[in-house]
C-alpha cells in the first residue's frame, strides 16, 4: 500500500508478525482534556479498492483515559488526504501525550458494497428485534450515587478503567453477582438496586 508521510510521522510498522494493525504516532506534544483535539497524523494512504482503513485507539492509551471522539474512524479507499485523529481525555486530571508516542493503530480491512432494496417486511429470526445486550443473559439495574444508571449485563463487566474518573484500575468487582461494585475514584459507589425500588 502506498503512503505519504509528513516530517513528524515515522515510518509505520507492524510490531509483531501477528499484529493486525500498524501503529501511528503523535505528531506533537499535546495536553488533553475533555475537549476534542484534532491531531493531524501526517499520513495519507492509497488504500486498495475493496478495502478500507479502520482507525482505533491503542489499548495502552485507553488505559490512560485517552479516547477517539468517534470511537472508530473509517477511512475510505478513495480518500487521499491526511488521516486525523479526534482525541480527548476522559481522565479526571487530563492526559499528556508526547510527540512520537504511538497513540492509534490503523487496520486495513476488506469491505463489500451491497445493493439496497426497500421492502415492507424483513425475514423473521429467533432473535427478532432484540438488541442492546439482549443476548447477554440476566441483567441487573444498577445505581450510582443514588441515581439509576440502567441495565448492565451481569456477565459483562470487566473494567480496568473507571468510566467516570478515567483512572487506571479504579473500578473493580467485589463479586460476580454484582452485589456491589466499588469505584475507587472521586465520584462514588456503584450499588445493585433493590428490585422493588424502580427509582
Amino acid at each position: 500500500m502506498k503512503i505519504k508521510l509528513g516530517k513528524n510521522q515515522p515510518l509505520p510498522k507492524y510490531q509483531t508478525s501477528g499484529s493486525a494493525a500498524f501503529d501511528l504516532c503523535a505528531t506533537a506534544d499535546t495536553n488533553l482534556d475533555s475537549s476534542v483535539h484534532m491531531m493531524d497524523l501526517e499520513i495519507a494512504c492509497e488504500i486498495p479498492q475493496g478495502y478500507y482503513g479502520k482507525l482505533v485507539v491503542r489499548s495502552s492509551m485507553a488505559k490512560r483515559g485517552i479516547m477517539l471522539a468517534h470511537g472508530t474512524g473509517i477511512i475510505d479507499s478513495d480518500y487521499r488526504g491526511n488521516i486525523k485523529a479526534p482525541i480527548y481525555s476522559r481522565a479526571a486530571g487530563g492526559s499528556r501525550i508526547e510527540k512520537g508516542e504511538r497513540i492509534v493503530q490503523l487496520l486495513i480491512c476488506p469491505v463489500e458494497q451491497v445493493q439496497l432494496e426497500v421492502v415492507e417486511e424483513l425475514q423473521e429470526t429467533d432473535r427478532g428485534a432484540g438488541g442492546f445486550g439482549s443476548t447477554n443473559g440476566p441483567q441487573k439495574t444498577m445505581r450510582f450515587n443514588g441515581s439509576t444508571y440502567g441495565l448492565i449485563p451481569t456477565n459483562e463487566w470487566s473494567c480496568e478503567l473507571c468510566a467516570f474518573c478515567g483512572k487506571e484500575g479504579s473500578a473493580g468487582i467485589d463479586c460476580m453477582d454484582y452485589e456491589q461494585i466499588i469505584c475507587h475514584g472521586e465520584f462514588g459507589v456503584w450499588q445493585e438496586l433493590d428490585k422493588k425500588d424502580p427509582a
